[in-house]
């Protein structure tokens, strides 16, 4: 009985000095990564460092962002479809190639384009895809006049603006659509507050001109024909007034001289004037009911025009958006801490394992 009373104690001893020996070795191991501070300091600051230069040197960007809600007087409308629509406009290829190919400000010959260039070029040179040259400019504001390299740097920039990268906002346009609501986000981020300001209101412009034209097409090209055709009743109308004019005018002379000799000029006037009488006339009620249709053509352009309001906008000054370089140097200095302790602990292991092999 004694004998097996001893094995089960002995058999229980190792569990016992194995957990003792952990404890202890822990606590070897934590004086030992004490003993060797200077290498977690180095690691700190090392990384610290690193992490601070490296976030001091980023070009500060310029975030602008425009909201806009898109209403239609005609409740009875489907608009979520329609608002969908319409809000592809703002980032389609068609409005983004306008855009960049109108003038950078107003009475400015220089190009947004050749603007967007110059700042990358200058601020941010790797923001841009390396095929184009450097300080590379358009000479031509026409796609059908480009040359040969224009037509190929044209097609990178426009890839690059309508390249949409998650989480990365730096020169590209975005946009968002709430079709619930009706509201349409245009965002965009540059290295340059100027020319954030003026790709933000190019394309603001351009998606209200070309929404509101896809919006009442049929509208607009009903009152359009209506007016166009106003304007040609009118201009005949006056033209046979002034003619009538003119003959009776002619009459009036010869009834006051009394010649009777022009008795047949005095009865081809007479016949000349009731034709252009009864033109005046039926031009008068032809041009009159034109106008009736002119009017109400208006009325239901005006209907169904859709009202854009401007729930957000960027104004002057947009704040530098930067990553800290403080919180970088934390961060740094963090992860170089635990890649100290961690290359300080295998090379402990190490030591330990060579010393009981020996």
């Amino acid at each position: 009985m004694n004998n097996e009373k001893n094995k089960e104690a002995i058999s229980k001893r190792p569990d016992e000095i194995t957990f003792r020996r952990l404890l202890l070795k822990l606590k070897e191991y934590f004086f030992y990564i004490i003993y060797k501070w200077w290498i977690v300091v180095i690691f700190v600051t090392g990384f610290a460092a690193n992490d601070y230069i490296e976030v001091n040197q980023i070009t500060p960007i310029y975030s602008g962002t425009t909201v806009l809600l898109l209403k239609f007087q005609d409740l009875t409308k489907e608009n979520k479809a329609e608002i969908l629509i319409y809000s592809q406009f703002a980032n389609a290829q068609f409005t983004i190639k306008k855009i960049l190919l109108e003038p950078y400000e107003k009475d400015s010959s220089e190009l947004l384009i050749n603007a967007y260039l110059h700042t990358y070029f200058e601020l941010k040179p790797h923001g841009l895809p390396a095929s184009i040259p450097t300080d590379f400019r358009f000479t031509h504001a026409n796609c059908n006049t480009f040359t040969i390299l224009e037509k190929q740097v044209f097609k990178d920039v426009t890839q690059k603006i309508m390249t949409h990268i998650a989480g990365y906002a730096d020169g590209f346009i975005n946009v968002s659509v709430d079709d619930a609501l009706g509201m349409i986000t245009l965002a965009i981020a540059t290295p340059s507050e100027e020319l954030t300001f003026a790709v933000i209101n190019n394309l603001r412009r351009k998606w209200e001109e070309i929404t509101l034209e896809k919006a009442v097409f049929a509208e607009n090209s009903a009152y359009k024909s209506f007016r166009a055709e106003s304007d040609s009743l009118e201009a005949r109308y006056r033209l046979i007034c002034n003619e009538l004019l003119q003959r009776r005018n002619q009459y009036a002379a010869i009834i006051r001289a009394n010649e009777e000799s022009k008795s047949k000029r005095r009865k081809f006037l007479q016949e000349k004037i009731s034709y252009l009488e009864v033109d005046a006339d039926i031009y008068k009620m032809n041009y009159l009911a034109t106008i009736e249709s002119l009017r109400g053509a208006q009325n239901k352009l005006k209907l169904n025009l859709p009202i854009i309001e401007v729930l957000e906008e960027t104004l002057p000054p947009i704040p530098a958006a930067k990553p800290s370089a403080i919180s970088a140097a934390i961060k740094g200095g963090i992860m170089g801490a635990i890649l100290a302790i961690l290359l300080i602990i295998i090379v402990k292991v190490f030591m330990d394992v060579l010393e009981e092999e020996e």
